[in-house]
């Protein structure tokens, strides 16, 4: 085995091929070379044992994991890049991407003491895939192997927005083609060549109309979108739109029950940064819309903005340890609005204001509620139908009220209603914070390639009171018509005891414009 894998190295070193000796950047891996990844990789060799070491071209989340075997059965598992633990003897690595039968396999030697770093003489693949505009999307496309038509698997582009990274193709080297699902394999058109070198990672940019899932172009190059210029890693997003919205609130904070034909604007920012196993977001998200009652005086009918921020570390595939911090207003002041004069009393000192069509609530940017917690993170594998994660920690909620208001549930007495006298009671809130269990579930479905469907659900139990938790739920389907006119439905729900004892509904069936400025 000695002699095989010396004759081999020679004839890759001739070849150009980077071995654990001879790795060079050229090769387009994006991890350390092989001698690097040796020195890096933290696994304890007990005494009496040895271990095998495959190197990873990618990431180590990217790739798939590597199965030592001997005499056919399965010894133990573990990703590219560290390594196996085992007794000296004679056994096969069985790893890389297809069915199990056209897998990479390679004999290897384990010894005393010693690690053995497998040569890669594999190769590797990235496909990402854009629109027309450079914009990547969750695209699909098969991977068949020539001249055998063997189909290795189907692929796809990586969901950005949710963090997903591009997963890395591991197979043997020779003439592969990108074909788009479900074309037949004479297709003299959707379809791609490329050819894959032992040693080498190739990264290959493929252009697809998003509506018909026709290939518009393809190449051996990688196509960045303006923000991952400075970083490959980063990503930056801006979306700017408005709209028309048919609105129906009820019980919600700050806005009167309604069902109202209304114009709304939204902004919609996120950075994401992914290098390694870290993972770094945050999202900036703020709508707003306004009913006018008449010429004197516009309603909010819709106002939030939030503010977001998490980091998590990827332990595993599906688990890693999280931190968050996020912010939660509203940006304009809140109303109540009569249907006649009314009297105003604050039931707290007194205070009365007589004659009032309209009784402010809260002021700008009140309430305001800070969150933060920290636990665990998990999500399932990449898909190109089905994203889903979810968060369970520990975390804190401190909301400051400024001046704001709610009703004070004041029964009118008998003595009021001899004399016609009909105020209206508040009471004033005041700034509260607790600790508790959080958790938060998010659901992504790409039913089609112009339906998409998205769920969010944020709960949080108090330590002193775990009878009153608060809700959040959000749920969006969306029904793209084209690239910037879409049909949404929005359902909103909100539970926030301290400030509105009542469950808070939020309706809405959009008709949408957007442009995405980066």
């Amino acid at each position: 085995m000695e002699l095989r894998n010396l004759v081999l190295a020679t004839a890759l070193l001739l070849l150009g091929v980077p071995t654990a000796a001879a790795q060079t950047d050229d090769r387009q891996w994006l991890s350390d070379p092989p001698d690097i990844q040796l020195q890096q990789d933290s696994t304890l060799v007990p005494v009496g044992r040895g271990a095998v070491l495959v190197p990873c071209m990618s990431l180590p989340l990217l790739e798939p994991a590597v199965v030592l075997r001997q005499h056919g059965e399965e010894i133990r598992t573990r990703p590219t890049g560290t390594r196996l633990i085992a007794d000296a003897g004679a056994y096969e690595v069985e790893f890389g991407s297809g069915t199990s039968g056209g897998r990479v396999r390679r004999a290897v030697t384990v010894r005393e003491g010693k690690t053995t770093v497998v040569v890669p003489d594999w190769a590797g693949l990235r496909v990402q895939v854009v629109d027309e505009n450079a914009v990547p999307w969750r695209g699909l496309y098969e991977l068949v192997a020539l001249p055998t038509m063997d189909n290795i698997g189907v692929g796809h582009g990586a969901q950005v927005e949710q963090g997903e990274s591009l997963l890395t193709w591991i197979v043997e080297p020779g003439l592969y083609m990108l074909l788009k699902v479900g074309e037949s394999y004479q297709a003299r058109q959707n379809f791609f060549t490329v050819r894959l070198r032992p040693g080498y990672l190739e990264q290959v940019t493929l252009v697809m109309d998003p509506k018909t899932g026709d290939f518009l172009g393809a190449g051996e190059m990688t196509i960045h979108g303006s923000a991952s210029k400075i970083h490959e890693d980063l990503l930056l997003s801006g979306v700017v739109g408005g709209g028309i919205a048919l609105a129906s609130q009820s019980n919600v904070t700050g806005v009167a029950d309604s069902t109202e034909l209304t114009p709304e604007f939204y902004l919609d920012l996120l950075a994401q940064f992914s290098p390694g196993k870290h993972y770094f977001y945050g999202r900036f998200n703020s709508e707003e819309a306004f009913t006018q009652e008449d010429w004197g005086r516009f309603e909010k009918n819709i106002d939030f903005l939030r503010l977001d921020g998490l980091y998590a570390y990827r332990l595993l595939k599906y688990m890693g340890p999280y931190a968050r911090f996020g912010v939660e207003t509203k940006l304009f002041p809140s109303f109540l609005y009569f249907d006649a004069d009314r009297d105003v009393v604050v039931t707290d000192n007194g205070d009365e204001t007589k004659g009032v069509p309209e009784f402010r609530i809260s002021d700008s940017l009140f309430p305001m509620t800070l969150k933060g917690g920290s636990g665990l993170r998990f999500n399932t594998l990449p898909s190109p139908w089905v994203n889903l994660w979810a968060l369970v920690g520990i975390g804190g909620r401190f909301t400051y009220t400024g001046t704001t208001f709610k009703d004070a549930d004041v029964a009118q007495t008998d003595a009021e209603k001899a004399l016609g006298i009909n105020p209206y009671e508040v009471e004033q809130v005041g700034s509260f914070r607790s600790y508790g269990l959080e958790s938060t579930l998010v659901l992504n479905l790409s039913l089609t390639r112009w339906i998409i469907a998205n769920t969010e659900f944020e709960g949080f139990v108090p330590f002193d009171d775990a009878t009153h938790p608060t809700l959040r739920w959000d749920s969006n389907l969306g029904v793209r018509l084209t690239s910037f006119i879409s049909v949404n439905y929005i359902y909103r729900l909100k539970f926030e005891p301290e400030l509105n004892e009542e469950f808070q509904h939020d309706h809405q069936v959009q008709l949408r414009f957007s442009y995405k400025f980066f």
